[in-house]
């Protein structure tokens, strides 16, 4: 479980299903203090945060932001079928750097923070349906080395980001 805990979502979600986990670990099993420390070598990550077109980023503290679309965007879209973003590029924050598309529409994807794009989820071309299915977990959809991670702290928090969902509903 603690494998796929490590490649499947991100460091922070990642520590939270550990901890919830931990109050279930007998004694016998490896204690939760170890569990705890095999995550600590990771990046930290920062927080999560939201942006005003459906975009969720999880910046670690290395200055890598793990970019995808949040569950409203995902529920709105309906089934994704086909997600195109070109690993490599350079991109200003609010920039157009992919698209997405479902069996509803296509749209575009815009950076939440600037930097280059240093891998796209390989999962995405086997099955974009992934993004429909866990969205903040496994159907992420790029990272980005961030040049401005002050930028970071411009953008939504949860409670802003579904304020601002709830509002525009």
């Amino acid at each position: 479980m603690l494998a796929a805990l490590r490649t499947a979502v991100s460091p922070a979600v990642a520590r939270c299903a550990v901890r919830a986990s931990a109050s279930r670990v007998s004694a016998p099993s490896v204690p939760a203090a170890a569990l705890m420390r095999s995550f600590s070598s990771s990046p930290r990550a920062l927080a999560v945060r939201f942006t005003k077109e459906h975009e969720w980023v999880d910046l670690s503290d290395d200055g890598v932001a793990t970019v995808g679309i949040t569950k409203h965007a995902a529920d709105q879209l309906g089934d994704v079928v086909y997600v195109e973003v070109q690993k490599g590029q350079t991109v200003s924050q609010g920039d157009e750097f992919g698209s997405i598309e479902s069996v509803k529409a296509v749209s575009q994807l815009y950076a939440p923070l600037s930097g280059q794009i240093e891998s796209v989820n390989d999962e995405l071309e086997s099955g974009a349906e992934v993004v429909n299915e866990d969205p903040y977990g496994d159907g992420w959809i790029a990272k980005f080395k961030a040049t401005k991670p002050a930028e970071f702290e411009q953008l939504l928090s949860k409670e802003a980001y579904e304020k601002f969902v709830k509002e525009s509903e």
